[in-house]
């Protein structure tokens, strides 16, 4: 006897002759919305305001050249154009994802040891945040998370997103670090600004 699995979610309801997306028809919202408004939809549940369209669809624009320029695109790319499969194609890109594309994990190693240093060192934040920027200064090396490896001094996206969002009333983050998501330490956030701000003071 076979076993058949299902897959249950609240964004798209698919049976014979019919599919949903959020409940809503999708042979209907192929005639009536356009792809950032159903992208909107599928991610919050409803339709965008104008101004919230606006501001996806300027998110959307900003990584249309990472098809071209991404080294985890070009592997799959390549992956794919001798076997022709799905699967082989997403596990290359996966397997390429590294230091300067995608991968988190170098990023979550430099804060865990900023954050047992704090703890060895005591004081305040921002006096542990000087020393690691002054250290990493020295070494010359970049900060893991912060800044861009083609863009040394400003990304050209940024001032242009900072438009569209002031243009429609959008609140942007004024710091290169934001909130990293429900459930983490309070000093962690803390850690990061203050490592942000000494290296924006000490110019690395």
């Amino acid at each position: 006897m076979s076993i058949v699995y299902e897959w249950h979610t609240t964004i798209t309801d698919v049976a014979e002759a019919s599919i949903c997306v959020r409940g809503f028809p999708l042979a209907e919202i192929i005639r009536t919305r356009n792809f950032v408004e159903v992208a909107f939809l599928t991610l919050r549940g409803r339709f965008p305001q104008p101004r919230e369209q606006r501001m996806l669809e300027a998110g959307l624009i900003s990584l249309v050249d990472h098809g071209f320029v991404s080294s985890d695109v070009t592997a799959a790319r390549s992956i794919v154009s001798e076997n022709p499969s799905v699967i082989a194609g997403l596990a290359g890109g996966v397997l390429a994802a590294g230091t300067s594309t995608l991968s988190p994990e170098n990023a979550a190693a430099f804060i865990e040891k900023a954050l047992e240093m704090h703890r060895r060192l005591g004081g305040l934040l921002e006096e542990t945040a000087s020393v690691i920027v002054s250290e990493i200064i020295e070494k010359r090396e970049r900060i893991p998370g912060l800044g861009h490896v083609t863009h040394k001094h400003e990304d050209p996206r940024v001032p242009a997103l900072r438009a569209v969002a002031a243009g429609n009333l959008i609140a942007f983050p004024d710091q290169r670090l934001t909130r990293m998501g429900p459930g983490v330490l309070d000093a962690t956030e803390e850690l990061c600004r203050a490592i942000d701000a000494a290296r924006r003071r000490l110019g690395n």
